[in-house]
């Protein structure tokens, strides 16, 4: 994410991206694991994600990308953010953000989630990408997909 010591961490792999389309819904996951040099540089970057200064960034960062996009007829309200702790037994600690934004055509406003939960656990970021339109990836599956990703790192030692 680009965050505090990420430019030095030792490897970073994702996974692809897993879509579903069905009618007018598209949802999209995928996730990703970096290891910094040392505990603490992974504790400086989860400490970035709760402070409330990165999700501040990150929010005006989507609000520009979608901003300068030219959509015929439609205006893109300005982007609004939730933060929250999801629960990460055996780690660190935990992070969630949510990003929402409509892009309001012909009157219908038509919403856009991207949601990004993750943990630390010694010098090891994880993080899971959800993005949703009309709506969200459902919490459930977001929720196994982070449970996942949790007994995955709990099996690795790094």
């Amino acid at each position: 994410m680009g965050g505090a010591g990420a430019s030095q961490g030792l490897v970073e792999s994702s996974s692809g991206d897993f879509q579903h389309h069905a009618s007018i819904i598209s949802l999209s996951v995928s996730s990703e694991v970096s290891v910094a040099q040392t505990p603490a540089l992974a504790d400086k970057q989860l400490a970035a994600f709760r402070s409330g200064s990165l999700p501040k960034c990150l929010s005006r960062y989507f609000s520009k990308l979608l901003s300068g996009q030219k959509y015929k007829g439609a205006t893109v309200s300005p982007v609004s953010t939730k933060q929250g702790s999801p629960p990460a037994p055996g780690t660190t600690g935990s992070f969630g953000l949510r990003f929402t934004v409509s892009v309001t055509l012909h009157r219908i406003p038509i919403p856009l989630y991207i949601d990004i939960l993750g943990f630390v656990k010694g010098s090891a970021e994880v993080s899971l990408f959800a993005t949703g339109l009309p709506e969200p990836v459902p919490a459930s599956l977001e929720e196994h997909l982070f449970k996942l990703l949790l007994a995955r790192a709990r099996s690795h030692k790094v």
